[in-house]
């Protein structure tokens, strides 16, 4: 999905990650839509590591199947940014 859609290179969010689960597969997907490459990268989360979105960034959460009676789950906070100036 997309988090923003033609605002003009005026909208972006990042996404910090909190908890991660050791030795899981890649957390998330993303395709640059500004190439003809439909290739999906996947991205490891790392602690002190965020991920930056912005328009024209698909991206989607990888499928997991943590076990909660192990505790596992993974945990980030995204937070959205939007220039929101009259131009």
């Amino acid at each position: 999905h997309h988090d923003f859609i033609n605002t003009g290179g005026k909208g972006f969010n990042v996404i910090i990650p909190l908890v991660n689960v050791e030795n899981s597969p890649p957390e998330l997907f993303v395709l640059d839509e500004t190439t003809d490459d439909e290739t999906l990268y996947a991205i490891k989360y790392n602690y002190d590591t965020a991920v930056a979105t912005g328009e024209v960034f698909y991206h989607k959460t990888s499928p997991v199947d943590y076990d909660i009676a192990k505790g596992e789950m993974r945990i980030s906070a995204t937070i959205y940014f939007g220039d929101i100036n009259e131009d």
